[in-house]
């Protein structure tokens, strides 16, 4: 087993991704400034066309220039102009499918109250009272988040690197940004090992992760319904999230949660990697008590030739599907979370946002 640091405390970080502060909810303003919004999202729609950094990175900096345009002449006034704004540019960009590449809004909404507690955490490095001198230090703190936002990847990749060792075979589940990026980095160490991709339906996810590291190293297709098969010959399971929930379970892509159980069966230790703000504040205890948005997928399509099947029988209409687009993983089938703040077990996630949270 290799040494590693697992965090049982957050609370000395330079730059805290967590924060105890809540807030209050205040009524919207209805009288929103929509050029405002539009030129927000224009700047934002153009920073992540072919760009390799995160979303949440430029949904950041957009924030930045929202805090900057303000015309707010209250701290309530200028955090509700926010509230508004991100709305607006989230709804966009559930409308744009490309821009969010078939991902849910769950690490945006984390990523956003995280981002609002960290503002109003550090509040008292403004110089005034004033509200220009909130707003200036609304603006730098904004920049400084975007900052921490585009060096996640690498540290997470660092903890991650520990754990992968020459001559394994790694079980990939689906596409993750970061997830190629770890495996992609480890090839670029020396590192070396094979792949084993799943197809990931119904958007055969697994063909993106196999085009992005087919060149580097080994990597073999597998059908979803052959998982338990392949896993047999794989050493460590590596799968991405959409969010860390406060048990210390992680909300992804559909299939992982059997992906997990059959990882845990054949004892096969299953890692997860994820930047720390997708942590998020929900305790599902199902797979019911997920939210309504991951649990429909509209893009589910039977093959053609099943298609035709149907259509000699005279079976017409749309066919009955369940088709969700996220499960819930429970953290007991998880062996550890990589993150930008240290290595987790499931159990020290749960404690550490009760604590920072429940205050």
């Amino acid at each position: 087993m290799p040494n590693f640091n697992v965090k049982d405390k957050i609370d000395n970080l330079p730059l805290p991704f967590i924060s105890s502060i809540t807030f209050i909810n205040t009524p919207q303003i209805s009288n929103m400034d929509q050029q405002k919004k539009t030129k927000a999202w224009e700047k934002f729609s153009k920073l992540i066309e072919n760009s390799d950094e995160s979303v949440i990175t430029y949904l950041v900096r957009a924030y930045s220039m929202v805090i900057q345009e303000s015309q707010e002449s209250t701290i309530q006034g200028l955090t509700t102009f926010l509230d508004e704004n991100h709305e607006y540019l989230v709804q966009k960009l559930k409308e744009s499918d490309k821009a969010l590449d078939g991902r849910t809004s769950l690490s945006l909404e984390s990523a956003y109250k995280i981002f609002k507690s960290y503002l109003i955490k550090n509040l008292k490095q403004a110089k005034g009272s004033d509200i220009e001198s909130i707003k200036n230090c609304f603006y730098a703190n904004a920049k400084e988040f975007e900052k921490q936002t585009k060096i996640c990847k690498d540290l997470i990749k660092d903890f991650a690197h520990e754990f992968i060792k020459n001559g394994i075979t790694i079980f990939v589940y689906g596409y993750s940004r970061l997830v190629e990026y770890v495996l992609r980095t480890a090839v670029e160490k020396n590192f070396r090992f094979s792949v084993i991709c799943a197809e990931t339906r119904p958007r055969s996810e697994g063909y993106d992760m196999y085009t992005a590291l087919s060149k580097k190293v080994p990597v073999k297709m597998v059908v979803d319904s052959a998982i338990a098969y392949a896993l047999e010959d794989a050493d460590i399971v590596l799968v991405g999230a959409e969010a860390v929930v406060e048990n210390g379970g992680i909300i992804n892509r559909i299939g992982t949660y059997t992906t997990a159980i059959c990882a845990k069966m054949l004892k096969k230790p299953l890692y997860v990697v994820s930047e720390s703000f997708k942590f998020t504040r929900a305790f599902p205890l199902s797979q019911k008590d997920l939210p309504d948005s991951v649990l429909s997928d509209k893009t589910f399509e039977a093959p053609e030739h099943v298609r035709e099947k149907l259509e000699q029988n005279n079976i017409k209409g749309p066919i009955q599907t369940i088709n969700p687009l996220c499960d819930y993983t429970p953290p007991e089938l998880i062996t550890l979370i990589f993150t930008d703040i240290g290595i987790f077990t499931p159990s020290a996630v749960s404690d550490e946002l009760i604590q920072i949270f429940d205050v």
